[in-house]
């Protein structure tokens, strides 16, 4: 949310900014004026538009990537562990170095990126239940799961039942290491 409110703040200074430039320097010359004023006015006006253009620019970005991920699920067919990008590996190797912290922290990018990425909830649960202990905040765990099973697709949802319920009953197949994803050739 904060992200929201940066990036509309920077596009509001930017746009105002662009609109004052462009129109202290769009004003009329006389007709004799000298080029030189002429050519500093016009820099002056490529400037204002090139300011509107970045603070539109920053404002529509984050909209753009909504609306392309919302048609990439749309028309992409299949889940998002089907073809699994790098990203994934980083927050593998992160947990498997025992950087807890930034290897949930990866996975959290990776549900926000793609929010049916039941790869990235298994890890995320992996790195708060058997990682961290059973000491981690059970609510958070919960809410985890419960968001987990509204975004995956519906034919992964036993996969990640599974999967919690053997964290939760500490199986050393599943503790061994982090949710893996298989080398993308």
């Amino acid at each position: 949310m904060w992200q929201f409110f940066r990036n509309l703040l920077i596009a509001a200074v930017l746009i105002g900014l662009g609109c004052v430039v462009f129109a202290k320097f769009t004003q009329r010359l006389p007709i004799d004026a000298h080029p030189d004023e002429k050519l500093k006015d016009m820099l002056w006006t490529i400037l204002g538009v090139g300011f509107l253009a970045v603070g539109a620019a920053v404002l529509l970005w984050p909209l753009a990537g909504t609306v392309g991920s919302y048609f990439e699920s749309l028309f992409g067919g299949g889940g998002a562990t089907a073809d699994a990008p790098p990203m994934y590996k980083l927050a593998a190797w992160l947990a498997e170095q025992g950087r807890y912290g930034e290897a949930l922290t990866e996975y959290q990018k990776i549900t926000k990126r793609s929010r049916r990425a039941t790869v990235a909830y298994e890890g995320q649960l992996y790195v708060l239940i058997h990682a961290m202990g059973m000491g981690a905040d059970l609510p958070a765990v919960q809410k985890l799961l419960a968001t987990a099973r509204k975004r995956v697709p519906a034919e992964e949802l036993p996969h990640l039942d599974w999967f919690y319920e053997q964290l939760l009953a500490n199986n050393p197949e599943v503790c061994a290491h982090p949710p893996r994803v298989a080398e993308v050739e």
